[in-house]
Order: C-alpha cells, then structure tokens, then sequence
C-alpha cells in the first residue's frame, strides 16, 4: 500500500517534471518514478488547481493519455 508520503512524493515529481514542460503518460511515470497511478496523482493536482491537460491517443486499438500543462494564454 502506498503511504501518504510517496503519494506526495509523486505528486511533486510529477508537477515539477510537467512545470518543465514535459508530456508524460502512465509508462514515464512508471520507468522514472516507480508510480503506477498517474491519472490519480494527476487528480490531485487538479484538485490543487493545477491545469492540466490530458491528451488521448491509441494506435492498433491500444490507448493511452499524456499529460501537460496547460499553455498561459497571452493577453
């Protein structure tokens, strides 16, 4: 069972890597940060307030999401 921390921990991988400008799905989670629940770390940090968006994709019936953030409009 995940602990609080490493939910945390996660989390805060995972925005700094988006905040960066990276696009990451499920598997770049998996093979850099040993986390096999990104749509739920993603969750928490809409609920944080964080834009992020999810893009899907699938090739030969497979699907996936990759994350990013979301692009400050210009005024």
């Amino acid at each position: 069972m995940k602990t609080a921390k490493t939910r945390a921990s996660h989390s805060q991988l995972i925005l700094t890597a988006l905040k960066a400008g990276e696009h990451i799905t499920g598997v770049d989670a998996f093979v850099r940060w040993k986390c096999f629940a990104l749509p739920q770390r993603i969750f928490d940090l809409r609920k944080q307030g964080h834009k992020i968006v999810s893009e899907t994709s699938s090739v030969s019936g497979k699907r996936w999401a990759t994350y990013h953030m979301e692009l400050a409009s210009s005024p």
